[in-house]
């Protein structure tokens, strides 16, 4: 998952990296990761892939450092140097851009972003005009002479990242930026947004009876709505990084959830403490899945394992290794004796519950696998990638039914209806298909709603062309 950007100088002997961006420091002259900038013989990289909003810069030869650069008030996602070397330009989560000169790293200017988080940055040849990308999926365009934004490009606004099915098939959650949507699955009209979090939401999970939905985010925090209304229940707090996953156990009393900071929580849903924490993964815990029966926590991330806990010993039963790179999504079959795994390496893989071997792997998606669900009777898997199709997989004889094409972005999130005839697929292309599980034919497609639809401003003053033309794109009217 794409968190901070990476560039360098036409005279690579410099490197800035902020703070903030999650995981551990690569202590120079390691490979560079995300959010470096390399110039004239100096690395920056963070100080313990800590959370401060501090840069460092390191002299390559000798791993000196040679400045820390405070000043932002939140995470840095984005570097990058001048073309002739002359400024460092940062920004992340604190919504400001600021340039630095690299003669005496001090600063020299600030531009602000319009409450949008920067994730990206990178200098045109003549270093005239600094291109920023933003949390809102726009490119603005900054000219530095006057410090203004001069032209915004327009991006995906409605970057859908996750979505559930209510226990009763007659909700659809979908996680949108910092929004919660929840659609009639059958005609798509919008019942309620939720809103609250402060970043992206990245899992959705409904309670059994389905009176709960769960939400997890970029901000570190778990929600509990009330249903139908979506009424506020509870915040969960204990995080130190996003939250990638959220389960229900199967009576309802509790809540799983794994996040970035590697580990994985257990809460009791009615008091909402914390119960226990699970630390024993090495790396960001992207996915996590309760076996139907309750005996069984999965849970898989960015080390490449997937570790199988035995809910009533309380320990690791198993740690199930071979699929290659980060494991992105679990699920369990219906029966609890079969758990299905996807990951980087674009294959899927069905393990063994109880001997914790793998029975088999389905190939096809040309890239990674984001989401996997199974059907009711677990006899059919669905599966979303980064390659932008969708597939549904007959795992008695382990092949490929029908492959799907539509979306124009990577699908990262799946589900069944309640009797197993549709399937959904929702995509960052702000999209959620519904597809015949029978033939593979698409049934209806529902666009997500924008943040400003029907919003008329009228004689409003003041606004940029690149102002208004955000607006627009966001559903609002300008007159």
């Amino acid at each position: 998952m794409k968190r901070a950007e990476t560039s360098r100088s036409q005279s690579p002997q410099y490197v800035a990296a902020g703070q903030g961006f999650a995981g551990r420091a690569v202590a120079p002259p390691a490979p560079l990761g995300p959010g470096y900038a390399t110039r004239l013989g100096v690395v920056a990289c963070p100080r313990g892939g800590g959370f401060d909003a501090t840069i460092q810069l390191w002299r390559i030869p000798d791993c000196t450092i040679v400045a820390t650069l405070e000043g932002h008030r939140g995470a840095v996602r984005a570097l990058a140097f001048s073309p002739n070397g002359s400024y460092l330009a940062s920004g992340g989560e604190d919504q400001a851009i600021r340039l630095w000169r690299s003669s005496d790293y001090q600063p020299h200017a600030m531009l602000r972003e319009p409450e949008n988080r920067v994730r990206s940055l990178t200098f045109s040849p003549d270093g005239g005009m600094l291109a920023s990308g933003s949390h809102d999926q726009n490119v603005r365009l900054w000219s530095l002479a006057d410090g203004q934004c001069h032209s915004l490009f327009q991006g995906h606004i409605n970057q859908l990242r996750c979505m559930a099915l209510s226990p009763d098939g007659q909700t659809l959650a979908v996680g949108v930026a910092e929004t919660i949507y929840l659609l009639d699955p059958q005609s798509g009209a919008l019942r309620h947004s939720l809103r609250g979090h402060q970043e992206w939401i990245q899992a959705l999970a409904f309670s059994p009876d389905g009176t709960l939905l769960a939400s997890g985010s970029d901000d570190e925090t778990i929600r509990l709505w009330h249903l139908p209304a979506g009424t506020p229940q509870a915040i969960l707090r204990g995080h130190h990084g996003w939250v990638q996953a959220v389960a229900f156990s199967p009576e309802g009393q509790q809540l799983f959830s794994s996040s970035a900071d590697w580990s994985v929580r257990c809460w009791d849903v009615a008091s909402g403490a914390c119960l226990q924490t699970i630390t024993s993964h090495r790396h960001h815990v992207w996915t996590l899945a309760v076996s139907p029966d309750g005996r069984w926590l999965a849970s898989g991330g960015a080390d490449g394992e997937i570790q199988l806990w035995d809910r009533g010993a309380g320990r690791v039963a198993s740690v199930l290794a071979g699929q290659h790179g980060a494991i992105w999504s679990l699920a369990f079959s219906p029966d609890a004796t079969q758990l299905v795994s996807s990951g980087q390496d674009g294959v899927i893989q069905l393990w063994d519950v109880q001997q914790g071997k793998c029975r088999s792997q389905l190939s096809g998606h040309a890239q990674r696998v984001v989401a996997i669900a199974l059907s009711p009777d677990g006899a059919t898997l669905i599966s979303g990638s980064d390659d932008r199709t969708v597939r549904l997989w007959d795992l008695t004889s382990g092949t490929c039914r029908h492959t799907m094409h539509g979306h124009s972005r990577a699908v990262v999130a799946v589900a069944f209806s309640r009797d197993g005839s549709e399937a959904s697929s929702g995509s960052e292309d702000g999209s959620v298909r519904v597809w015949a599980v029978a033939t593979g034919h698409n049934l209806r497609s529902m666009p997500m709603p924008r943040p400003y639809d029907g919003l008329k401003l009228q004689g409003v003053r003041g606004l940029t062309a690149a102002e208004r033309q955000g607006l627009v794109a966001l559903g609002a009217e300008v007159g």
